[in-house]
């Protein structure tokens, strides 16, 4: 899961720079699990990176919350602002991967990154989110979204690949145009593809993310993709040029 995912990389970071820098981890998850319904899902989370975080020093914290995501996220924005008389310099990063968007509203991502030193990685379940363009007047998030995008119902689309171009594009014209975005394919088969979306205001933090992209897919800098044997550079398994 992506949360034992952020605490493993935490770990790797700290024990590979052995860095001094104070770390917040914050991990929020609301609900109950389907897995125990007698728990709650943050307490499936806790249980998971319990022993990951025990072996980190103690200028690196985990902190575990089961709040509505878009109100975690602003209290925390707020909670790590350096007093106006410190020369302390507060960086964030938000990873937001809600399932289905009922607890977000992609909306709040322009509000966060208007604050200094705020990036965001933005999961968008681009399968699920191609299947509502056609679902007029639906109430569901992901609909709203596109709304939102287009300022109205989005058009049609030739093809899965034209709607995650134009989705992309309109993120970026919602997003402001002091704000850096770069997308990252995350694709689980050759056709069925995730993005997620790295958005920042600081020029350095978009090159390297580019960088991680190439060292992540050297053929095509584009993410992650499955090995199907590509040959050549004319034999892109993701079908983006």
């Amino acid at each position: 899961g992506t949360a034992v995912q952020i605490a493993e990389t935490v770990r790797h970071h700290h024990h590979s720079l052995k860095s001094r820098n104070r770390l917040t981890v914050v991990l929020n998850d609301n609900g109950r699990s389907r897995v125990e319904p007698e728990k709650l899902k943050v307490e499936r989370v806790e249980a998971a990176v319990e022993k990951i975080a025990q072996a980190l020093p103690d200028h690196i914290r985990f902190v575990f919350s089961s709040g509505e995501a878009e109100r975690v996220a602003q209290e925390w924005i707020h909670l790590s602002m350096p007093p106006a008389s410190s020369s302390d310099s507060a960086k964030r990063l938000f990873v937001i991967d809600p399932t289905g968007y009922t607890q977000f509203d992609v909306r709040a991502v322009r509000w966060l990154l208007q604050h200094e030193g705020t990036e965001v990685f933005l999961f968008l379940p681009l399968p699920e989110m191609y299947r509502f363009v056609s679902a007029g007047g639906s109430d569901h998030p992901l609909r709203q979204i596109m709304e939102w995008l287009w300022r109205g119902s989005p058009p049609e689309f030739s093809d899965q690949q034209d709607f995650r171009l134009q989705l992309i594009g309109r993120l970026r014209g919602r997003f402001g145009v002091d704000v850096y975005t770069t997308p990252i394919d995350l694709a689980k088969t050759v056709t069925d593809h995730y993005v997620l979306v790295h958005a920042t205001r600081n020029l350095l933090g978009l090159e390297r993310m580019v960088d991680g992209k190439w060292k992540m897919d050297p053929a095509g800098g584009q993410g992650f993709v499955p090995d199907v044997g590509q040959t050549d550079m004319f034999n892109s398994p993701t079908g983006v040029s």
